[in-house]
C-alpha cells in the first residue's frame, strides 16, 4: 500500500485517481474482504507492507488477521513480499514489482492503473487488473504457508 510519495496534501480524490501511482485504500480494503470470502484464502494472514502510517492504514488494519509488517530494511520488506501467495500491488511501484518478480507470485492491480508487466506472456504468473465486482481471476499460486501481501 504505497503512500509516502503519492499522497500529497491538498489533492482531491479525483486528482489522486488521475495519478497512475495512486490506488485508493478502499480498493485494498475491499480486495482483502472479497478474497476472505474464498475458501482457500479465508484463514491466511494478510500482511501490509507499506510506507504508510498506521493511522493512514487503519481501515485496512481493522480487518481480522491483518497487520502492518516490516523487517526494518527495504530489501527485507521486498523479500517479505516475495514470500506471499498473492500480492495486491500498487502500480508503478518497483517495490511491488520486485516482490512479485522474486517470488514469482500473482499480482492484482486496481483497474486502469497497470501499464507494464513484470513477466512475459506465457510465464504462468498472473498479473492483471481486478475489478472487485468480477470473480477472482484464475491463477496458480505456490502452495506454501505464505500469506497475502499488500
Amino acid at each position: 500500500v504505497r503512500r509516502g510519495d503519492v499522497i500529497q496534501p491538498g489533492l482531491t480524490e479525483a486528482q489522486l485517481l488521475a495519478d497512475k501511482r495512486y490506488t485508493p485504500l478502499s480498493w485494498f480494503v475491499s480486495a482483502a474482504k472479497t478474497i476472505r470470502r474464498e475458501a482457500g484464502w479465508r484463514d491466511l494472514p494478510i500482511y501490509v507492507v507499506s510506507d504508510g502510517r498506521e493511522h493512514e492504514l487503519a481501515e485496512l488494519l481493522d480487518i481480522p488477521n491483518c497487520r502492518l509488517m516490516t523487517v526494518g530494511t527495504a530489501i527485507g520488506d521486498i523479500i517479505l513480499l516475495a514470500r506471499a501467495r498473492l500480492l495486491f500491488a500498487s502500480p508503478h511501484s518497483t517495490f511491488s514489482m520486485w516482490g512479485s518478480y522474486l517470488g514469482r507470485i500473482p499480482a492484482l492491480y486496481y483497474p486502469g492503473k497497470m501499464d507494464q508487466n513484470v513477466f512475459p506472456p506465457g510465464s504462468g504468473v498472473f498479473e492483471g487488473e481486478w475489478n472487485l465486482q468480477q470473480p477472482l481471476p484464475q491463477m496458480e499460486t505456490r502452495s506454501s504457508s505464505s500469506n497475502i501481501g499488500h
